[in-house]
């Protein structure tokens, strides 16, 4: 498993530029394929919002891994934040979300997105790139690997 995620996670650094390009023109089958898994992406989102760890166990693998500027996080920690009472985030946009098989039963979601975190009271809205690696685990589809880039961060308005 370790050797797929490493190999998936070197792929999508060497071969970005490339994914843009690579889900067009795939036919019906393709496009379903990127609605679907948007969907559960986004299902993981609106479940860390509403705190529903029962949800977020049938969407997230046992052994997910999640990295980010704060480095390299687990889903036991992922169900820990989702349980601070100091922190929340919105549901983030989708935009142009790519998907790039690598098999039969994993898959590449790239996208932009834009979302508001607090933070102890302090929100703020980050925009960025981010990549999650799905796998098909027992006929249903698993995230097991997210990584997401800020490229750009600044102070929310109040709500």
């Amino acid at each position: 498993m370790k050797k797929i995620l490493i190999y998936a996670a070197l792929l999508v650094v060497t071969s970005l530029p490339a994914l843009a390009q690579n889900h067009q023109n795939d036919g019906a089958g393709q496009n379903a394929l990127v609605d679907l898994l948007v969907a559960r992406e986004r299902a993981v989102y609106e479940t860390l919002l509403k705190k529903d760890e029962k949800t977020l166990n049938n969407l997230v693998a046992s052994d997910l891994v999640l990295v980010h500027s704060q480095g390299r996080r687990t889903r036991a920690e992922l169900m820990k934040d989702m349980r601070d009472p100091d922190y929340s985030e919105d549901v983030p946009t989708i935009e142009d979300p790519q998907v790039t098989m690598i098999d039969q039963e994993t898959a590449i979601l790239t996208y932009r997105g834009t979302g508001r975190r607090t933070y102890k009271g302090e929100s703020y809205i980050a925009k960025g790139y981010a990549t999650s690696i799905w796998s098909r685990r027992d006929g249903e589809w698993k995230v097991i690997f997210h990584t997401a880039n800020v490229v750009r961060q600044a102070a929310a308005p109040s709500k």
